[in-house]
């Protein structure tokens, strides 16, 4: 890192930095993908309905699993973050994409997330693929990149998702090497909320947006 902005870094505390980063962000979506920073801030409200379940369900993991995985990470409850969660839902909302494809669902935070989208714009539906690792599973071939994201024994991945959003949703189980190029097959290539890269350039082609 450069000397200055490591001083700089340095000089600011951790919660501002994380709020300044936000705000670059939220403009970047702002001049990028919405009319006005009030359209961004509307979608973002219609989120709060989800967010206290979904708050709730993370306080009640939080109780109950605070070990850690076979593979040695803290066991968690997903990787993403509320900020994140409602960017991904303003962004759903002002697409309106006919089909969405996730990779990764876990307990189904984002899960919940694109669903709650897409049944406020009375249109689409999403397919999620998973390869879940249980809170009492041994060691397996899981990328690192998960890290401590695991799902309660006796679970299935997308657990917390909502009955009434259900209807718009298709899971499979596997790995998303073997999966996404069906799931992505022409027809299905709108949206894509993936975390790893790699896969997108190695199995999806098509006219889709990635997030």
């Amino acid at each position: 890192m450069h000397p200055i902005k490591a001083t700089v870094k340095g000089m600011v505390p951790d919660p501002v930095r994380h709020s300044l980063k936000e705000r670059m962000i939220d403009r970047s979506l702002v001049r990028s993908m919405f009319s006005t920073r009030s359209e961004l801030d509307g979608f973002r409200s219609e989120f709060d309905e989800l967010l206290g379940i979904l708050e709730e369900q993370h306080r009640r993991f939080r109780e109950e699993f605070t070990g850690t995985t076979a593979r040695g990470h803290p066991m968690s409850f997903g990787n993403l973050a509320w900020e994140p969660a409602a960017r991904i839902y303003a962004l759903i909302r002002k697409r309106r994409p006919d089909r969405c494809v996730e990779t990764g669902v876990c307990n189904g935070v984002s899960t919940s997330v694109i669903l709650l989208a897409l049944e406020r714009n009375r249109n689409g539906r999403l397919w999620s693929i998973d390869y879940p690792e249980y809170s009492d599973a041994p060691v397996g071939d899981f990328s690192d990149t998960k890290r401590g994201a695991i799902v309660p024994a006796g679970r299935q991945p997308g657990w917390l998702v909502p009955d009434n959003l259900r209807g718009r949703w298709e899971l499979s189980l596997g790995k998303s090497q073997e999966e996404l190029a069906a799931a992505c097959s022409p027809g299905r290539d709108r949206f894509l909320h993936a975390r790893q890269r790699a896969l997108l350039r190695e199995h999806v082609h098509g006219d889709f947006v990635s997030f």
